[in-house]
C-alpha cells in the first residue's frame, strides 16, 4: 500500500510541475540552428515567437538568434549578433541598406526561411541568410560574398522537459529507496 501511495504522490507531483511549467512564454520557442557550406559552418540558438502569426499561418517572428559562424572563407568563428526587425511581418532594408529582410521562421515547412530571410552581425558585417526554393539556402554578407549551403533547426529540449524529467528520476528514486527500507526491515524481522 505505502509504494503505490509513494508512486500515486510521485504522478501528482510530475502533474503539478507539468501545469506550473507553462508560464506566460509559453510562445517563445528555442531551437538549435546550423549552417553548413563548403567553405564553412555555423551553428546556435534560434528563438521565435509563435503568437504572433501576422506573417501567415505556420510563419513565426524571429526575436532572437546567438551562436558563430565561421562561413565564405572567414577562417575564425566569429559570434554573431541578431538584428531584429521592427516592422514584421514586412521586409525593411538592413541597416546599411545593402538587404531587405523579413526575420521570418517556418519551423514546419521547407524552405525554413523565406526570400526576406534572417539577418546578423558577424565580425563587421551584415550576413543575410535567405532561401529561393525547398532545401535552396544561401548566406551572403555585405562584402557582396556569398554560397549556397545548407539550413537547418533542430529541436532543443524546453527547461520545463528537464524539470520533469529530474522529478520523475528522483520520484522514482525515491518509490526504490522505500522498498529497500521495506525489504531490509523485512529480512532483520526474519
Amino acid at each position: 500500500m505505502k509504494n503505490s501511495t509513494g508512486l500515486g504522490l510521485g504522478v501528482l507531483l510530475g502533474a503539478a510541475l507539468l501545469v506550473g511549467s507553462s508560464g506566460a512564454n509559453a510562445a517563445l520557442i528555442t531551437d538549435d540552428w546550423t549552417w553548413t557550406s563548403a567553405s564553412g559552418s555555423g551553428s546556435g540558438v534560434l528563438t521565435y515567437d509563435t503568437s504572433n502569426t501576422s506573417g501567415g499561418p505556420g510563419v513565426f517572428e524571429v526575436v532572437g538568434m546567438a551562436g558563430t559562424i565561421n562561413a565564405l572563407g572567414d577562417p575564425s568563428a566569429e559570434v554573431i549578433t541578431f538584428v531584429p526587425n521592427p516592422s514584421y511581418p514586412n521586409e525593411i532594408l538592413s541597416p546599411t541598406g545593402f538587404f531587405l529582410y523579413d526575420d521570418s521562421i517556418l519551423p514546419t515547412s521547407n524552405p525554413l526561411v523565406l526570400n526576406g530571410g534572417l539577418l546578423f552581425d558577424a565580425s563587421g558585417w551584415e550576413w543575410n541568410i535567405f532561401s529561393t526554393g525547398p532545401s535552396a539556402y544561401t548566406i551572403y554578407n555585405n562584402s557582396g560574398a556569398n554560397e549556397g549551403g545548407v539550413f537547418a533547426l533542430s529541436a532543443s529540449p524546453l527547461p520545463a522537459t528537464w524539470t520533469m524529467l529530474i522529478a520523475g528520476l528522483l520520484g522514482l528514486g525515491f518509490v526504490a529507496y522505500r522498498g529497500t527500507k521495506k525489504g531490509s526491515a523485512a529480512l532483520a524481522a526474519a
